[in-house]
Formats: structure tokens, C-alpha cells, sequence
């Protein structure tokens, strides 16, 4: 017969037991989690990294687009609106009319990085397929998909057809970088929506949600109205807290 000192002994022990054995299961699903993304993200931006290739035209003026903003950034700090050039004259307001805020994000980028606008431009790329892949395993997890099976379609996403045509084939580096948070965009949305009452963290995904919508309908104006019904929804549901 056992002392009472001996029972809690032995029921610590089990605990202790029971705590090992599920430690490894979660860290082996975050380290497959982070293995794959990674896998993914090197796969479908391999071409830029492993190659010397062009691409498509598009894909170049981009490139250039930001290397231009990259040094307004660097010799004025803030981003510029305007573009001069021989052809053009001075004082062309393309980035306020196309892709400012994205050139703004791969010149800072390559200002920060001391002028290397290619490493910067690959890596904000390697990041948003990171994000594409991201997002759409967080939204199939949200609603209920578990174990390897979430990895489907967040594999099916950032490999397709489409996807991969935009940034290589064509070059469409503003479509590209908004197809590619709109995962990201939905799954913070639908997991704010079902909220019971929000936590200061999830408070604090508003405005990185707010600013991913304002960069959305820059490039597809389709998603200003759905960005407008939200963020009603969202005021709504802040002021009932």
C-alpha cells in the first residue's frame, strides 16, 4: 500500500511523462510547418534566385521603378510621387497613380540593404510567396482542415499556373504581390469577424489589416467596396466591446 507522499509522487511522474510525449508532437508539426513553407518559398522563387534571367519587360521596369525610388528614399528619406526621366521630362507622377506604396516598400528595402536593389527585390518577393503560403494554411486551419491536409491547399496557391505566370511570365509585379496577400488578408479577416471579443492582439492586426486593404484596391479596385463593408463590420464589432 502506498503512503499519500508516494501517490502524489507517482502522479507527478505520469505528468511528467504525459508532457514529453506530446512536447515532440508539437514541435515536430511546427518544424514540418516552417520546413514546407520554406521548401515552397525556394521552389517558386528559384528562378530569381538561381538565375540571371530577365524575365518578362515588366518584370524589369519594376525592378527599375524601384531602384529609382530606392534612391529618393536614400538622399530624401521619405518616398517620392514623381519620376524623371529624358523621354518623360520631370515631375511624372506615376508613383502616386501606380504601385507607390510597392515601389516605396522594395526602395526602402534596397536603401536599408545599401543600395542593392536586386537582394531587396528577390527578398520582398521570397516574402510575399512566404505570405501566399502563410495565409492560405492559416484560413483552411480556421476552417477545420487539420494535420497535413491544411498543407493543400496552401501548396495548390503559391504553385500555380496563374501565380507563377504573373510574376515570370509576365511580369505583373503589382498583381503579383496583391494576389499574393490577399490569403493573408482573408484569413485575419475571417478570424476577426469570429472574434467573440477581440484581444489587444487582436486588436492589433487592425491596421496591418487597414493597410493591406488600402494596398489591395490600389491594384484591384474590385476589393475597395469589400474593404469598405469590412471595416464598417469591423467599427461595429469594436464599438459593441
Amino acid at each position: 500500500m502506498k503512503t499519500y507522499k508516494e501517490q502524489i509522487e507517482l502522479s507527478q511522474n505520469r505528468g511528467d511523462r504525459l508532457r514529453l510525449r506530446r512536447f515532440p508532437t508539437v514541435t515536430t508539426r511546427v518544424i514540418l510547418d516552417v520546413g514546407l513553407v520554406i521548401a515552397v518559398v525556394l521552389l517558386v522563387s528559384s528562378p530569381a534566385l538561381f538565375t540571371r534571367k530577365p524575365f518578362m519587360a515588366d518584370y524589369v521596369n519594376s525592378l527599375w521603378l524601384s531602384w529609382v525610388q530606392g534612391h529618393a528614399i536614400a538622399d530624401g528619406i521619405v518616398p517620392s510621387y514623381f519620376l524623371h526621366t529624358t523621354s518623360q521630362g520631370v515631375f511624372n507622377p506615376l508613383y502616386a497613380f501606380y504601385g507607390g506604396p510597392l515601389w516605396s516598400v522594395f526602395g526602402a528595402a534596397a536603401a536599408i540593404l545599401g543600395g542593392h536593389i536586386v537582394i531587396a527585390f528577390v527578398g520582398v518577393t521570397a516574402v510575399a510567396i512566404g505570405a501566399a503560403y502563410g495565409g492560405t494554411l492559416w484560413l483552411a486551419r480556421q476552417c477545420g482542415v487539420q494535420g497535413l491536409l491544411a498543407h493543400v491547399p496552401a501548396l495548390v496557391f503559391p504553385t500555380s499556373a496563374y501565380y507563377v505566370t504573373n510574376l515570370y511570365g509576365r511580369g505583373a509585379l503589382a498583381e503579383f504581390m496583391a494576389t499574393s496577400a490577399i490569403p493573408l488578408l482573408i484569413a485575419s479577416a475571417y478570424h476577426l469577424l469570429r472574434a467573440p471579443r477581440w484581444t489587444p492582439t487582436s486588436r492589433a492586426r487592425i491596421p496591418g489589416l487597414a493597410g493591406d486593404l488600402h494596398g489591395q484596391s490600389q491594384h484591384h479596385p474590385a476589393l475597395d467596396a469589400g474593404g469598405e463593408c469590412l471595416h464598417c463590420r469591423l467599427v461595429g464589432s469594436d464599438s459593441q466591446t
